[in-house]
This record gives structure tokens, C-alpha cells and sequence, in this order.
């Protein structure tokens, strides 16, 4: 690979066509049978392992957002700059355009609609919407998006704690994680589980816990990864990297219980090769100026609805192989008109603070010396590889 580039651009691409390829053939019928991991171990959707790798994959990324972030306020600012305004845009397009195009009045609803918008929810089930369709969502795909900036705040409150550099305990947090996903998988702690959701606002706070566990461990395997990406960078081939694959593909046939949790474990590895160390040569360029991958999971569930509605038979193939490069040009614009203005709005404000080992370290660019110097403060104040 080339020195200093990854392939994260186009993993995350094709993370996000996976997520349409696997929901297309199922808005059709309601049925799984074509799903090629569904096949295997009667549990999973290709959509629901795509979804766990995007996680994972953010985990990587936040987490190095968080310990480069100059400032608290700052991670905050790209972090809210890189989810809302694309989210606002496709949830207004699917609610508002889309919506009245196949049965919804949202409009009568009032502002119910924006309220769940701002909390980063899917949007809501008006009477009469998608009506025939066995999936009549609005945006099905919107739900992982409120999961996911969960993780945000999670990576954010690790940071403020001066927790996150600390590589054992992450890595323990994770394996709490992965182990409480494979504990939801069985019907008494599912149900506990259920219940503890549905108690006060604690539902509106973290959603549903039996969806958050796997989520939550994916993101946390990648923070983990993050932090011993040296060991890995120096360990890892592209043999290992096969192996796990194997293993990922082996635990997803050994039942419910330990599928999920197997292909996040083995999958990782996998996943991490292929982002920082396969040398993947012209292709490591597709997706990376352009991140069109944020948009393409937000519109592939909306373009692919729309096909449906007005075209009821149209064959499960058709459905992916139309709604995919439709999506793809979707989420171009959304790259042109939107995220590629917003991702980076309040990045140059503000006093240039860097956090630090959960300390603030001024590192303003005034003069050389000062500019020395506060990295000198820096490296000084980073924490021992023992930690």
C-alpha cells in the first residue's frame, strides 16, 4: 500500500451497496431466501453484518477523531457538521417528497416529524403510506444513525473521563459488549433486556438495548483496534487476515447464539487488513475524495421504495441492480451539495486546543518555537505503552 493512504474510502462504499443489495430482493416479498448470509446461519442479513462492519469501521475513525479533537466542543462540532445536515436533507426528501408520492400526509402530522428528525430517528408510519409493500418505511435504513451517534457520545464521555487512551479498558468494554450481544440472543435476557428498554425514557435515550449491544461492541472492537493499531500494523498478514475470514464465516453456522458476535470478532480482522494494509492499487482511490458512502446508505432504502411503488413487478434483481447505481448518483449529490460544505463548517474556530490524555494543550500555530514547543508538552503528556 501506499505510504500514509488506506482503503477506507472504498470499504465504506462497499459497505453501503452491500446494505442495498441485501434489503432490495426482501422489500419485494418479505422474504430472506435469497439472502446469501441469512443461507448460512438462518439469523443474519448480508444488511445486518454491512451495518455491524460500518460501525466497526466508525469506531476506528471516532475514536482517532476523539484523541486528535482540539477541543471537546470541537469533536462535537464535526461530529454533529457530519451526521445532520446530509441526514436532515435525505429525512426532509423522504418524509416531504417521497412521502406524499405513495399515500403519507405528513403534513397532517405537524411538526411530530421534525422532532423526530432532530433526534436522528427513522421516520414515522403515517396512515395510508406504502400501502401493499411488505416494508412500508419511509427510510428503513435511518434507524442505525441515532445508534451510531450514541457511539459518539460514548467515545466522547471515555474522553472527557481520560479513559479512552486506555487501551486494556477499551478492549474490556468491548468484550462486556460483545458478551452482553450474545447473552440478548437468549430469550430470558432479551426479554430483561426488552423490558429495562421500555422503563422511563431509558428506550428514548439508547433505543433498544438487543439492537444497541451488537452495534455498541462492533464500534468498540474498532476503538480497540484503533489503539493497538501498531501491534496489528506489525502482526497482521494477509494470511491472518484470511484465516479470521474462515473463522468468521465458520462461527456464523454454529448458531444464533454465537453468529453476530463470531463474524464482529474474526470479521475485524478481516476488515482491518482490508482498511490500512491491503494494497488494493487503483482502486484505493475510489471513494476517497469524494465520501459518497454516507449518502448512499441514506437514499439506497428511499430509491428503492420509490422503484417498488411504481413498478410492483419488478423482479428482486432488477430492484438491486436499478436502486444501487441510483443510489450511488444520490449520494454523489448529497456529497456535492451538502456534506463536502458542512463536514468541516466549525473546523478552523475556536482556540486551536488539542485534548491530550483527557488534558487541554494549546498548540496555536503563532511561531515555530510555539509550535515546538507544544508538541514537545504533547508527546510528553502521552500515555506509556503499558497503559
Amino acid at each position: 500500500m501506499n505510504a500514509g493512504r488506506n482503503n477506507i474510502g472504498v470499504l465504506r462504499l462497499v459497505l453501503a451497496s452491500l446494505v442495498i443489495v441485501g434489503h432490495a430482493p426482501e422489500m419485494v416479498d418479505g422474504s430472506r431466501a435469497r439472502d446469501p448470509v441469512f443461507a448460512l446461519c438462518r439469523c443474519l442479513s448480508l444488511g445486518t453484518l454491512a451495518v455491524d462492519a460500518f460501525f466497526f469501521v466508525s469506531g476506528i475513525l471516532i475514536t482517532k477523531s476523539m484523541l486528535n479533537a482540539l477541543s471537546l466542543g470541537s469533536y462535537f462540532t464535526r461530529r454533529v457538521c457530519r451526521i445532520y445536515p446530509a441526514f436532515g436533507v435525505a429525512y426532509l426528501i423522504s418524509v416531504y417528497a417521497l412521502g406524499p408520492l405513495v399515500g403519507a400526509h405528513p403534513l397532517a402530522s405537524g411538526v411530530y416529524p421534525l422532532v423526530l428528525m432532530a433526534v436522528l430517528r427513522a421516520p414515522p408510519d403515517f396512515p395510508g403510506q406504502l400501502a401493499g409493500l411488505h416494508y412500508p418505511a419511509l427510510n428503513g435504513a435511518m434507524w442505525s444513525i441515532a445508534y451510531e451517534f450514541r457511539c459518539y457520545i460514548l467515545v466522547a464521555l471515555l474522553g472527557s473521563l481520560t479513559l479512552l487512551p486506555r487501551r486494556r479498558l477499551i478492549l474490556a468494554l468491548a468484550a462486556c459488549a460483545l458478551l452482553g450481544s450474545v447473552a440478548a440472543t437468549y430469550s430470558a435476557p432479551a426479554a430483561f433486556l426488552t423490558h429495562f428498554g421500555q422503563y422511563g425514557h431509558i428506550g428514548s435515550l439508547l433505543g433498544s438495548p438487543v439492537a444497541a449491544l451488537p452495534l455498541t461492541a462492533a464500534f468498540l472492537v474498532g476503538a480497540s483496534f484503533h489503539l493497538f493499531r501498531e501491534q496489528l500494523d506489525r502482526r497482521l498478514s494477509g494470511m491472518g487476515a484470511m484465516v479470521c475470514a474462515l473463522f468468521a464465516v465458520a462461527s456464523m453456522a454454529c448458531g444464533p447464539h454465537v453468529a453476530e458476535t463470531g463474524a464482529i470478532v474474526f470479521g475485524a480482522v478481516t476488515l482491518y487488513w482490508v482498511a490500512y494494509l491491503a494494497d488494493l492499487g487503483r482502486f484505493q482511490r475510489v471513494n476517497e475524495s469524494w465520501d459518497i458512502s454516507y449518502g448512499v446508505y441514506l437514499y439506497g432504502w428511499p430509491v428503492a421504495t420509490a422503484l417498488l411503488w411504481f413498478d410492483r413487478d419488478i423482479s428482486p434483481l432488477a430492484l438491486g441492480m436499478t436502486a444501487l447505481p441510483l443510489a450511488w448518483l444520490c449520494g454523489s449529490a448529497s456529497w456535492v451539495l451538502v456534506e463536502q460544505w458542512t463536514k468541516d463548517l466549525f473546523s478552523r474556530r475556536g482556540s486551536r486546543q488539542r485534548l491530550v490524555s483527557g488534558k487541554v494543550v494549546t498548540v496555536g500555530p503563532t511561531s515555530k518555537a510555539s509550535t515546538s514547543g507544544a508538541v514537545a508538552i504533547a508527546i510528553a503528556q502521552l500515555p506509556t505503552r503499558t497503559s
